[in-house]
């Protein structure tokens, strides 16, 4: 073995002691712990987004939404079966077939206004899982690019809360949109002429007395599934 001062750059070449492997033995088990802290950070992040607890915040935004859809179809049902039954009075038909055919259509749509609203939770979460989603393999990316473990955690955390802040935003102004505005006195005056002139004109002469276009439902589209 060769034996240099120790003012000697060649002194620190391994590749001039026997046996040595040039660094390739010390370069391999750098790139085997790189990996790991790689694998570790990305674990890190993975086992973030995939948590017990953030699944129950979609749940959480899926029922908060919904929920607040509902109050909001209850408040527009509310006003429409009110202004019904004060137009049904005043024009003398409570009890009769155009009493129940306004029921029977306010009760149609409030099934509608239903479906809107398990709908308007369902999209909440899926909107927040997709947000989520993205963020995650953003932070992946950053990860395999050298991010330690501790800051893998720390933005995931954060990225993860202010979503989550944002859908609750968001859920508190789910609404079903308009279903019964179009449900008011046009309805009810056309539901008289036909009760007075079922052949759809004035007694006696010849000029119509009603028009079925007086009742459009613009405001409501849609089925419902039973």
């Amino acid at each position: 073995m060769l034996i240099y001062p120790t003012t000697d750059p060649r002194r620190f070449d391994r590749r001039l002691y026997k046996g040595g492997d040039g660094g390739a033995g010390q370069m391999r088990a750098d790139e085997v712990e790189r990996q790991r802290r790689v694998q570790e950070a990305v674990d890190t992040v993975n086992a973030t987004f995939n948590g017990q607890g953030r699944r129950a915040m979609y749940q959480d935004i899926q029922n908060a939404t919904r929920d607040v859809a509902v109050r909001d179809l209850d408040k527009q049902f509310t006003q429409a079966n009110n202004q019904n039954l004060f137009g049904l009075a005043r024009a003398g038909l409570l009890g009769g077939s155009v009493d129940a055919e306004s029921s029977g259509d306010l009760a149609t749509r409030y099934g509608e206004g239903q479906i809107r609203a398990a709908a308007a939770g369902q999209g909440a979460a899926a909107d927040l899982q997709s947000v989520d989603e993205k963020t995650r393999q953003n932070l992946v990316s950053l990860a395999q690019s050298g991010m330690d473990t501790g800051t893998a955690a720390s933005m995931a955390a954060g990225q993860m809360a202010a979503a989550a802040d944002t859908a609750r935003a968001t859920s508190q102004a789910a609404t079903v949109g308009r279903l019964f505005d179009d449900m008011g006195q046009a309805y009810l005056t056309n539901q008289q002429l036909k009760a007075r002139f079922p052949s759809g004109t004035t007694q006696g002469s010849g000029t119509p007395g009603y028009s079925s276009n007086l009742y459009a439902p613009n405001g409501y589209s849609g089925t419902v599934r039973k």
